[in-house]
């Protein structure tokens, strides 16, 4: 027996005096028996091989003198006769063995490490050698290329005589195989931790060349054979190929460059992040409906809300309906997800968010009282506004929305005047800007009546002119704010009647004089004490009388060539406008003055004169009336007689004489006399005239 010892070497346990030769790789023995050993003693002898403890069949060898056996047997490739022998994986390759010359025709048998795979060969014909005394045995393994055979030995065996095998040389296999890549399973990796994959490759030969691509095979995010990303974020999640490659030279054949690749998806899980959840704004008496975007991986297992730490509920919505302005405030979405890292436990993370609901609504202006107010204060409101949110613009008109008195939050008019009573409108606008809505202007308004109040104005009332006899009646017009509470007049400070009016009948001129009217009223101004306030007004009241009344004028009798000078009197109320002297006998006589007078006066201004003296009353409330009034006097103006026609007279003696001269003379005479001048001449009138005749005629009757 043969066997390997542990040095490798092949040790026999036999007559050692035969000479045998023997090769060991480990894996096998080939014994080699001289031809100088008896074929007697061979022939039925039995052989067995080993390793140690381990001890194959035995083989009995028989020796026939007519046999040739086989002494060698070739194994080659068609393509490349290296070992070892480079197959690609899947491909085919032939090889085939070849006996030497030998007869009988051999059995080739086939081992790939052992294993016999004979019937994957097809045995060929034998060729004759020698002229057939000998052939030459052959077989052809179409060997495909298998991974689980690299490294494998492959030998062919030949037999030709019973027990007496003859292995050939032994060739390696070596398999070349594209990369084959393990141990890259979808990966999960939580945010911000270092994303580390150690992939387990397969290759023969080694790769030269590794790295990892995102979406296509071109977009290179890193050159190495593991693939480590520090710091990882969500937006690296993907899908990932990792790529390899190598270069195939199998036996007897051009090289190829082979590469493979694995696709994995990269899953950066994180904790969730709110996204558009933002502070809210909704409209009074609408419904909250705020629906979170959450960018969770893996998506949210729980989520609920609270506000201001009380719970509400659980949901992935809030809906808070017909929402009120006592539902603002501070809400928190809370929301957790469940991460699985790949090679570590699982972690709750929680996430919150807050934010404000704010409730808006259109201005609630408290209700302004209706305003009384003092004129010439300064008036000052200032109203209480619940509004959400705060005012934009706020104004007071008057009447209408657009007679527009102030603009501000307070009203305040200083110096206040009675023709600010009215009422007046608050108008206040808002805009309401609801989340994910238009803008909405929403104004209210409330209406108060501002009251200016102050104390009695009188007027209507001057000084009154009335006709006496008549009734006097005085009506004042009183603007007062409020009524007044009490009236009376006084004429001298002296008191004489309550009552919204004064009359006086049949007034005569003696109660002309300075009346007052006095008003008094109760002013209430807001938020102070009542204040009695009064006013008067003076005036006079003329009490006309019904016309000029002039004092009797006397007849006058004045001596011509004296001075006339008549001084009438008037009583008059009111005094004459205009005052004239007027001749009876003469239309077209006017001397315009009060006093009469005719220096050197003469006859013939004797005459009736009259005086006139023209008022006008104006009786308060109704038309002037022109009044005149006459006094008639006459002048006399007196001078002594004046005699003419009285010619010198010749007259027969004895005749009856008549002289009858012609006297003017004012007043008339009242004697005439006659006288016989005895002087020297007609004319002398001296004491030595004998008086003829006497009486109170004007003429002479004589008989001479």
């Amino acid at each position: 027996m043969a066997y390997v010892s542990y040095d490798g070497r092949c040790l026999f346990i036999l007559d050692h005096t035969i000479s045998y030769t023997c090769i060991c790789n480990y894996s096998s023995i080939i014994l080699t028996v001289p031809g100088t050993i008896d074929k007697d003693i061979l022939n039925g002898s039995r052989w067995t091989c080993g390793s140690q403890s381990n001890v194959s069949n035995p083989v009995t060898l028989y020796v026939d003198s007519n046999i040739i056996p086989i002494t060698k047997v070739n194994l080659t490739s068609t393509l490349s006769d290296e070992n070892p022998i480079k197959v690609v994986s899947g491909s085919k390759h032939e090889f085939i063995c070849t006996t030497d010359a030998s007869r009988p025709a051999a059995r080739i048998q086939w081992y790939l490490s052992g294993t016999n795979i004979t019937d994957e060969a097809s045995a060929q014909p034998s060729i004759c050698s020698a002229g057939c005394e000998t052939v030459i045995s052959s077989s052809i393994l179409s060997y495909i290329g298998n991974i689980t055979d690299n490294g494998k030995t492959m030998y062919c065996t030949a037999v030709n005589v019973e027990g007496q095998s003859v292995n050939s040389t032994m060739k390696s296999i070596d398999i070349l195989y594209q990369p084959i890549i393990s141990g890259i399973p979808d990966y999960n990796v939580t945010e911000g931790n270092t994303l580390s994959i150690f992939p387990i490759i397969d290759a023969n030969p080694q790769p030269t060349l590794f790295w990892w691509s995102r979406g296509g095979e071109n977009d290179v995010v890193y050159n190495s054979f593991n693939l480590t990303i520090r710091n990882i974020k969500r937006n690296f999640s993907g899908n990932y190929t990792f790529l390899v490659s190598n270069t195939l030279k199998p036996s007897g054949m051009p090289s190829e460059e082979l590469k493979s690749r694995k696709m994995f998806h990269v899953n950066v899980q994180y904790q969730p992040f709110f996204l558009e959840m933002e502070d809210h704004n909704v409209t009074e008496g609408n419904d909250l409906q705020i629906y979170p975007v959450i960018d969770a991986n893996p998506q949210p297992t729980m989520l609920w809300w609270t506000r201001q730490n009380d719970f509400i509920y659980y949901g992935s919505n809030l809906t808070i309906k017909n929402i009120q302005r006592n539902s603002s405030g501070n809400y928190t979405c809370l929301v957790m997800n469940t991460l699985t890292p790949s090679g570590k436990s699982p972690q709750n993370r929680t996430s919150q968010k807050m934010f404000y609901v704010n409730v808006q609504y259109h201005p609630a202006v408290s209700d302004i009282p209706d305003y009384n107010v003092t004129e010439g204060n300064t008036l000052g409101i200032f109203p209480i506004i619940d509004a959400n949110p705060q005012p934009t613009l706020l104004w007071w008109s008057r009447r209408d929305e657009n007679d527009v008195v102030y603009k501000g939050f307070n009203l305040t008019i200083s110096n206040i005047q009675r023709n600010y009573s009215g009422n007046y409108t608050l108008l206040v606008r808002n805009t309401l800007t609801p989340s994910g809505m238009p803008s909405q202007e929403r104004t209210s308004k409330t209406m108060f009546h501002v009251n200016v109040q102050y104390q009695p104005v009188i007027s209507e009332i001057q000084d009154y002119n009335i006709t006496e006899g008549n009734d006097l009646k005085i009506y004042p017009v009183i603007d007062a704010n409020p009524q007044p509470t009490m009236l009376r007049w006084s004429r001298h400070n002296d008191f004489i009647h309550y009552g919204s009016n004064l009359t006086i009948t049949n007034i005569q001129r003696n109660l002309s004089g300075n009346y007052t009217c006095h008003v008094m009223n109760i002013l209430t101004p807001s938020g102070k004490s009542s204040e009695n306030r009064t006013s008067k007004k003076m005036f006079y009241v003329n009490v006309s009388v019904n016309q000029p009344m002039i004092a009797e004028i006397n007849d006058i009798n004045i001596t011509e060539g004296s001075n006339l000078a008549i001084y009438p009197v008037i009583d008059a109320n009111p005094q004459s406008t205009s005052v004239w002297w007027s001749r009876q006998s003469e239309p077209d006589f006017r001397f315009y003055d009060t006093n009469f007078t005719i220096s050197n006066i003469q006859r013939k201004s004797t005459g009736s004169y009259i005086f006139n003296a023209v008022n006008i009353l104006a009786p308060s409330g109704m038309p002037p009336q022109k009044r005149t009034s006459q006094k008639m006097c006459y002048v006399n103006v007196q001078y002594k007689a004046v005699l003419s026609g009285s010619p010198d007279y010749n007259i027969e003696e004895g005749s009856t004489l008549t002289l009858s001269p012609t006297i003017d003379a004012n007043p008339s005479p009242t004697y005439i006399w006659w006288t016989l001048s005895t002087g020297p001449s007609a004319q002398d009138t001296s004491d030595n005239s004998v008086i003829i005749g006497a009486g109170f005629g004007s003429g002479l009757f004589a008989s001479l």
